[in-house]
C-alpha cells in the first residue's frame, strides 16, 4: 500500500497585513502633518508679505506727500530769493522764520512764502516784511480770506499812501471797520481796493475816507466792486473837472480839484460843491457827467452825508479791530485744526528736505545708468525671444516672456526701493542704510519661497531660467553689499538653491504620497492561498470504499 495517497488537501492561507497597514497609516499621518505645516507656514508667509507690501504702499504715499510739500516750499522760497540779494543760507533762515510764523496762523510754509513774495516785491523786506506778513496773516484769519490776497491789499495801500510797515496794522484795522460797518467781506475788499488807492492817495483822499465811503455805499445797496468803481470815477472827475465843476472849485478859492480835496477833505468838499451847485441852480448831474461818479457823489453829498460822517469817525477810531476779530476766530475749532494741519505740513517739509536729495542722487547715480543698461539689454532681447521660440514653441515662448517682463518689473521696483532706503537710512548711520537696503530684498526673497511652496512644478527650460534670475536677484544684491563680488555670487546661489530645494522636496513628497497611495490600494486586496483536504481511504481487495 506504499505510495498510495491517503487524502487530497486544499489549504487556505491569509497574509496578515495589519502591521503594514498601521505603518502606512502612520506614514500618511506624518506626511499630512508635514503638508499642513507647510501650508500654515505658506499662509503666514503670504499674510506677512501682503502686510509688508501694504506697508510699503502706505510709505510710498507718505513719501509722495512729504516730497510734494518740500518741493512746493523750496520753489516758493526760491521765488522770494530772486527778489533778494542774500546768500542761500540767509534765505533758508528767513524762509524758516516765515514758515514758523505761518504755523502760528494756520498757514502752510508754501502759502506763507507766496504771500511774502508779494510783500517783498512791494519793497518790504527783512524785519519790515515780517511785520507786514504778520499783520496780513492775522487779517486773513480774522477776515476769512487767504493770506496772499490780504498781503496784496495791505502792500497796495501802504505803497499808495507811502506808509511804513509800522502802519500796516492801522490799515488792517480800517479795513476791518469797513467790513464791520458795510455790506462787504475782507476778501471782496482786499481784491478790489487796490484799484482805488492808486487814484485816491495822490488826490489826497485818505484811507479812512475810502473806508467810510465804501461802508456807506455798500450798506446802501452797492456791491463792493461797484462802490470802488463809483468812488474812482468821482475822484477822477474832481481831478479832471468839467467847466462847470471847475468854476465851482475856483469859486471855492482852489485852482484844482486835488488842491481842494487836500485842503477841505473829500466829504466836506463834496458837500460844499453840492451847496454851491444848489445856490447856482445847477444840478449835480451837470457837474458830474459820468454816471458811475454820480453813483457815489449823490448819496455821499446828499441824503447819506450824516451816515458817512459817522462811518468816518468809526474809521478814525478803528484801532484794535483786527485783534478783536482775530481773537474771536482763533477760539474756534476750525482755526485750531488749521494750525494742526500747518504743523503737519511743516513736519512733512522737513522730512521731504531729507528725502529729496536721496531721490535726486537715485536719479543721477542709479536710475539713469539703469535705463542705459536696459537699452543695451533691449538690443539682445530679440535674440532671446528667437531662442525661446525655437526651444519651446511660439505659445510657450510668449508665456515665458510675459513671466520674464513681469519679473523684471518686480526686480526693478525692489531694487530702486532698496537703494532709496539705503540712501535714506545712510543719513542716520551706515548700519541703518544696510538694514534699509536689505528689507525690500528680504521681502522679495520670502515671496519667492512662498511661490516655491504654492507652485513647485518645474516648467520649460526658458521659464526656469527666468525664474532663477528673479530668485537670484535679492541674494546677489545683499551678498554684494556685504562681501562684494564673491558675496554676490554666493548670495545668488543661496537664493536660487533654497526655493529649488523646497520645490524639489515638495515634488518628491507628492510623488511618494502618490506611490504609497497606489501601493496601499494594491495591498488592501488580501493575498489568499486556499488548500482543501479530502481524505482518500486505502483500497482493500474485495471491499469498495464508501
Amino acid at each position: 500500500m506504499a505510495g498510495q495517497p491517503l487524502a487530497e488537501a486544499y489549504v487556505r492561507i491569509d497574509l496578515d497585513t495589519r502591521e503594514f497597514e498601521r505603518g502606512l497609516a502612520g506614514s500618511k499621518a506624518a506626511f499630512a502633518a508635514t503638508a499642513n505645516s507647510i501650508q500654515s507656514s505658506a499662509r503666514q508667509l503670504s499674510a506677512g508679505v501682503i502686510a509688508a507690501f501694504a506697508g510699503i504702499a502706505a510709505a510710498a504715499a507718505s513719501l509722495k506727500k512729504v516730497t510734494q510739500s518740500a518741493t512746493e516750499f523750496d520753489r516758493s522760497m526760491r521765488e522770494v530769493w530772486t527778489l533778494m540779494n542774500v546768500s542761500e543760507k540767509e534765505m533758508r533762515e528767513l524762509a524758516s522764520q516765515v514758515e514758523e510764523l505761518g504755523v502760528r496762523y494756520g498757514q502752510t510754509g508754501a502759502k506763507s512764502l507766496k504771500a511774502f513774495y508779494q510783500i517783498v516785491s512791494a519793497s518790504f523786506s527783512g524785519a519790515e516784511g515780517m511785520k507786514v506778513l504778520d499783520v496780513a496773516m492775522k487779517s486773513a484769519v480774522a477776515g476769512i480770506t487767504d493770506v496772499y490776497t490780504s498781503a496784496d491789499a495791505l502792500t497796495s495801500i501802504l505803497n499808495a499812501y507811502r506808509m511804513s510797515a509800522d502802519e500796516a496794522e492801522h490799515v488792517s484795522d480800517v479795513m476791518f471797520q469797513t467790513v464791520k460797518r458795510g455790506k462787504t467781506t475782507m476778501g471782496e475788499l482786499s481784491a478790489t481796493i487796490g484799484r482805488l488807492t492808486g487814484i485816491a492817495a495822490p488826490a489826497g483822499v485818505s484811507i479812512e475816507e475810502l473806508g467810510a465811503a465804501i461802508a456807506t455805499l455798500t450798506r446802501g445797496g452797492l456791491a463792493t466792486d461797484e462802490a470802488v468803481t463809483a468812488l474812482r470815477a468821482a475822484i477822477v472827475e474832481l481831478q479832471k473837472p468839467s467847466e462847470a465843476l471847475q468854476a465851482i472849485i475856483q469859486d471855492l478859492s482852489y485852482e484844482t480839484g486835488t488842491a481842494a480835496i487836500k485842503a477841505e477833505g473829500f466829504f466836506p468838499l463834496l458837500r460844499k460843491i453840492a451847496e454851491k451847485a444848489e445856490e447856482a441852480g445847477i444840478p449835480l448831474t451837470d457837474l458830474f457827467g459820468n454816471i458811475r461818479s454820480l453813483t457815489a457823489v449823490l448819496p455821499l453829498a446828499g441824503d447819506q452825508a450824516e451816515a458817512v460822517a459817522e462811518d468816518l469817525e468809526a474809521m478814525r477810531n478803528a484801532a484794535g479791530s483786527t485783534d478783536e476779530a482775530f481773537q474771536k476766530m482763533a477760539e474756534g475749532v476750525s482755526f485750531q485744526m488749521q494750525q494742526l494741519s500747518a504743523a503737519f505740513d511743516q513736519l512733512s517739509t522737513k522730512i521731504g528736505s531729507l528725502v529729496i536729495p536721496v531721490f535726486l542722487d537715485l536719479m543721477n547715480n542709479v536710475l539713469n545708468p539703469f535705463i542705459d543698461t536696459l537699452r543695451w539689454a533691449a538690443e539682445g532681447l530679440q535674440s532671446v525671444i528667437n531662442v525661446s521660440v525655437e526651444i519651446t514653441g511660439l505659445e510657450d515662448a510668449e508665456a515665458s516672456f510675459a513671466e520674464f517682463t513681469a519679473g523684471l518689473e518686480r526686480m526693478l521696483t525692489t531694487g530702486l526701493l532698496a537703494w532709496a532706503m539705503k540712501a535714506f537710512g545712510g543719513k542716520v548711520s551706515p548700519l541703518a542704510g544696510r538694514i534699509g537696503f536689505s528689507i525690500p530684498l528680504i521681502i522679495q526673497f520670502l515671496t519667492e519661497i512662498r511661490y516655491a511652496i504654492e507652485k513647485p512644478e518645474f516648467g520649460p527650460l526658458i521659464s526656469e531660467l527666468y525664474r532663477a534670475l528673479e530668485e537670484a536677484f535679492p541674494g546677489a544684491l545683499i551678498g554684494g553689499l556685504l562681501f562684494g563680488l564673491p558675496g554676490a555670487v554666493a548670495g545668488a546661489a543661496v537664493s536660487i538653491l533654497i526655493p529649488t530645494i523646497i520645490r524639489f522636496e515638495t515634488n518628491v513628497q507628492r510623488a511618494l504620497e502618490k506611490q504609497q497611495a497606489e501601493l496601499g490600494k494594491s495591498l488592501e486586496e488580501s493575498l489568499t492561498l486556499e488548500f482543501e483536504i479530502t481524505p482518500t481511504l486505502p483500497r482493500v481487495e474485495g471491499v469498495e470504499p464508501g
